[in-house]
């Protein structure tokens, strides 16, 4: 947060120094060659800083979203990993508790106590079963359905960042026709009054 700020100062700065030293173009410093030397490099220099500061301002943009998103990816991964240990003790402690029910089933038997009562519930366990797999189907659809806008988001980000890159080599090749076509032409006379 401070190394941002910091970078806004030295970009307004930069900014302030451009502007400042702009005037040299409206100020007559043709008695004094010297001093228009002087402020063709303080120009230059103010331009370059703009320019570094601009720059580095970008890349702290860029940098603070790429951590952003690897620490929430970090999170997810995390509590994935929670989820997965959960849903395993969970099958294991489901084990358990069957293989537990079938001993004393067993048992049962073995003493000639007849179990009925769970002939009338198997049904119904059968039943929430198959609820149970068609939930764990819509959410496999569910994620796999966000997987893919995912995946076309960043589609979206890599084409806009292609375009942003060549929206930035056409601008800059422009600016440079634009300072050779000045230089070519000369200063210019104002056309002559209507009458």
């Amino acid at each position: 947060v401070v190394a941002g700020r910091v970078v806004v100062f030295f970009f307004f700065y930069a900014a302030r120094e451009v502007k400042k030293y702009s005037i040299g173009e409206k100020v007559d410093l043709q008695n004094n060659p010297g001093a228009v030397d002087h402020v063709h490099m303080k120009l230059f220099r103010a331009q370059r800083n703009l320019y570094i500061a601009g720059f580095a301002l970008l890349l702290w943009f860029l940098l603070r979203r790429l951590v952003t998103l690897v620490s929430q990816h970090a999170t997810l991964l995390a509590s994935n990993e929670a989820f997965r240990k959960q849903a395993e003790s969970a099958t294991e402690a489901g084990k358990k508790y069957i293989d537990e029910n079938d001993k004393l089933k067993k048992d049962l038997k073995a003493a000639g106590i007849e179990v009925t009562e769970n002939d009338q519930k198997e049904p119904d366990i059968m039943e929430q079963n198959k609820k149970l797999k068609k939930e764990v189907a819509e959410l496999n659809n569910e994620l796999d359905s966000t997987k893919k806008a995912l995946m076309k988001s960043e589609n979206e980000i890599l084409a806009i960042k292609k375009q942003a890159e060549g929206l930035t080599k056409e601008y800059d090749r422009l600016l440079e026709e634009h300072s050779q076509l000045q230089v070519s032409t000369g200063p210019r006379t104002p056309p002559p009054p209507l009458m």
